[in-house]
């Protein structure tokens, strides 16, 4: 459901809850989005002792409001790599 409202251009916020998944393979939320993808930045990480929770806000093009940060995703064996 989220590519859906991603493609749209109608996400300005995302606060997901990261949790490392031992097995299986979790779910991808990035996957088939439309080219360019729209383009995030970190704006608050909370660290916890299951999950780390992430609020990435929305980065405009032309408008400088920090350094823009790709999307993490992890892999079903705890490895973190980037989409």
């Amino acid at each position: 459901m989220i590519q859906k409202y991603l493609n749209m251009d109608v996400v300005d916020e995302l606060e997901i809850a990261l949790a490392p998944v031992l097995f299986g393979g979790g779910r991808r939320l990035f996957e088939n989005l439309r080219e360019p993808a729209p383009q995030f930045r970190i704006d608050k990480v909370l660290d916890g002792p299951a999950a780390t929770h992430v609020r990435y806000v929305r980065q405009w093009s032309g408008v400088c409001l920090g350094p823009v940060q790709e999307i993490p995703s992890f892999h079903s064996s705890g490895r973190r790599s980037v989409i």
